[in-house]
């Protein structure tokens, strides 16, 4: 008689998720996937937020050790199948400073790490201005114009009646144009 052999089950895990149910459902699967580590493996997880309005931020690069991720709409990110020890860790997105050499030890099982980025300031807005200072008769350009902006910044034309200033701040500026021979301009 031949032997039965007793045929091993699948145990297909199936998410239905209705519409409109969301990303962040969707981030509570992933991070409930992680959580069934491997036997002596580790799993981190967790979520990137602004240090001044304690939102989510989407896109953030997470790396750690040689594998990278990116954190997801609700902030969150994960890794899996981690071998338990010390890990240097990086954050990085744009608009942030970034985090780096944040030293992590995993033990088995499962791992959270929650980080705070701290937004950078943008630089402040910054105008330039510039032109050719010409004879109003002739059309040529004037060399040696002195050209005053506010009072304190000071330039002269050069061969071309050329000038320019950078790095003004944003807004309206006093502008005076000076030159032996011809009458004063302020604008």
């Amino acid at each position: 008689m031949a032997e039965k052999k007793e045929e091993r089950k699948i145990s297909p895990a199936i998410a239905i998720i209705p519409v409109g149910f969301g990303l962040a459902a969707l981030g509570a699967i992933a991070m409930a996937a992680l959580a069934k580590a491997a036997p002596g493996l580790a799993n981190l997880y967790g979520k990137v937020t602004d240090s001044s309005t304690g939102a989510a931020i989407a896109g953030v690069t997470v790396t750690i050790d040689s594998k990278t991720t990116t954190t997801d709409s609700t902030g969150a990110f994960g890794f899996s199948g981690l071998a338990p020890g010390t890990y240097v860790m990086t954050f990085e997105k744009e608009g942030y400073t970034m985090v780096t050499g944040h030293d992590i030890t995993l033990v088995a099982g499962l791992n959270e790490l929650n980080v705070s980025l701290t937004p950078t300031a943008a630089p402040p807005a910054t105008a330039t201005l510039y032109g050719t200072v010409t004879d109003a008769e002739t059309g040529l350009p004037l060399v040696g114009v002195i050209i005053t902006v506010d009072g304190s910044l000071v330039q002269y034309t050069d061969s071309s009646g050329y000038y320019i200033f950078s790095g003004l701040a944003v807004g309206s500026h006093s502008v005076k144009f000076e030159k032996a021979g011809y009458n004063t301009e302020t604008r």
